[in-house]
């Protein structure tokens, strides 16, 4: 379970490591991660699951920046689940 930074190369740096393991995930996106190009490719076959919480996430920033809502809508991104948990 991550909520990797946003910023830069680290959803796909994340997304191969990803690639090259078999274990479920669990990921803290911006919801517009699912119409990305690198996204559609990692998620083929990975049985992905999204959950939408019903309200925006409000963070805490460290910095103190004073903005507590991003300019951008979270959502979960789950995959690699057991059979077991799909078939629910």
């Amino acid at each position: 379970m991550t909520n990797p930074p946003y910023s830069g190369e680290h959803k796909v740096r994340l997304l191969q490591y990803l690639s090259t393991i078999n274990h479920p995930f669990l990921l803290l996106l911006p919801a517009y991660i699912a119409t990305k190009a690198y996204w559609k490719n990692f998620a083929q076959n990975k049985g992905v699951l999204y959950l939408a919480p019903p309200e925006h996430y409000h963070y805490v920033h460290p910095e103190n920046t004073g903005k507590d809502l991003p300019p951008f809508y979270s959502m979960w991104f789950v995959g690699n689940l057991p059979e077991a948990v799909k078939s629910r």
